[in-house]
């Protein structure tokens, strides 16, 4: 029967997804999250702080801001949205372009 046969292969699909996708996952997230670049988000978060505070804005509203920074430029953050169906979701539901999810 053709069902059976799809549901066969359905299965055969997903076990290979289990078994690749945290993996990849893994490598993805090791490869991204060096020191190094660890180093230079911390310098990039510091210094759009810093600006922000140059400007004149408020202690809260700079941080507020800072963190949502982090939260765009954020590998783990882009997986998260990614994951849990976000990506690609502007501002209330809006699409946003790809210029803001590389």
């Amino acid at each position: 029967m053709p069902e059976d046969e799809d549901i066969e292969e359905l299965e055969r699909v997903l076990t290979v997804v289990e078994e690749k996708v945290p993996k990849l996952l893994r490598e993805i997230v090791d490869a991204v999250s060096s020191p190094e670049r660890a180093r230079k988000m911390g310098e990039a978060i510091a210094e759009f702080y810093k600006k922000l505070k140059e400007s004149g804005m408020s202690d809260e509203m700079a941080e507020k801001l800072t963190l949502e920074f982090l939260k765009a430029n954020s590998v783990m953050g882009s997986i998260g949205k990614l994951l849990s169906g976000e990506w690609g979701r502007g501002p209330k539901g809006g699409s946003e372009t790809s210029e803001t999810n590389p």
